[in-house]
């Protein structure tokens, strides 16, 4: 009964106008209009997004920090040279691998590594410190 049908065919036009002065429609943007950011689906599959780690992953990456630092704390004598120990290299290394599988990766991870392979700065719990820093959110609901 007098009902009006959208043309789908044109897109609609929506009065504003682009720089070189022609209306601009709502489904086509104006030469000087930022790209909009990429839905979160479509980022890169594997990687995790802060707003996907659940509450069991940010619990497991605190826990795998305090054994890292735990660890390199009880074998002090093997991993005192910071980047001269290959034990003290194989703990950061794992341990930077698993706990950015499991919450992802995290600016504060980058310096906990590198402090890491200072000597005398590694007896410093920085992986506890850089996850406990980053997942102060706590995580999801889940």
């Amino acid at each position: 009964m007098g009902e009006r049908r959208a043309d789908l065919s044109r897109p609609a036009q929506t009065g504003a106008l682009d720089p070189a002065g022609g209306p601009t429609s709502a489904l086509a943007p104006s030469s000087g209009a930022a790209k909009a950011p990429l839905p979160e689906r479509s980022r890169q599959r594997g990687a995790v997004s802060r707003r996907s780690v659940s509450r069991r992953r940010v619990w497991a990456a605190r826990i795998v920090a305090l054994a890292a630092d735990g660890l390199q704390f009880a074998l002090l004598p093997l991993v005192l040279g910071g980047a001269a120990s290959p034990v003290d290299d194989a703990i950061d290394v794992v341990t930077a691998a698993v706990l950015t599988a499991l919450v992802g990766f995290r600016w504060a991870f980058l310096p906990a590594f590198i402090a890491e392979l200072v000597p005398f700065a590694d007896m410093v719990p920085s992986w506890t410190i850089a996850v406990f820093a980053s997942t102060r959110d706590g995580g999801d609901q889940r």
